[in-house]
């Protein structure tokens, strides 16, 4: 096995590759609440505020890098944001695009 990105044999390159996928797919198993708790913690917001809070300064990026997040890196259906933000398709859509410009 050989990649140009990783110095090294083709069993330290198969066994970096390996590692990456194990720690992707780790990640993708995170569900809607855990993410809105670490991204929450990570910007020192509560939980509650972020599903529920209208009109608070910097809450809006907050939700747009959290629907970013969220549906393009774990693969949360923009339905699942729709249900829990209490959004429509159209707002998580423009939430999405905002948090790609601010990711």
């Amino acid at each position: 096995m050989y990649d140009q990105r990783i110095l090294g044999s083709g069993d330290f390159v198969e066994d970096i590759l390996k590692d990456a996928e194990k720690k992707e797919e780790a990640a993708k198993k995170m569900d809607i609440d855990e993410l809105i708790s670490r991204i929450g913690k990570y910007y020192e917001v509560e939980p509650h505020k972020i599903i529920n809070g209208k009109n608070q300064k910097g809450l809006g990026n907050i939700k747009a890098i959290l629907v970013n997040i969220g549906k393009e890196r774990l693969g949360i259906s923009g339905k699942s944001f729709c249900q829990k933000l209490n959004l429509s398709k159209s707002g998580i859509s423009k939430l999405n695009r905002l948090g790609e410009e601010l990711m």
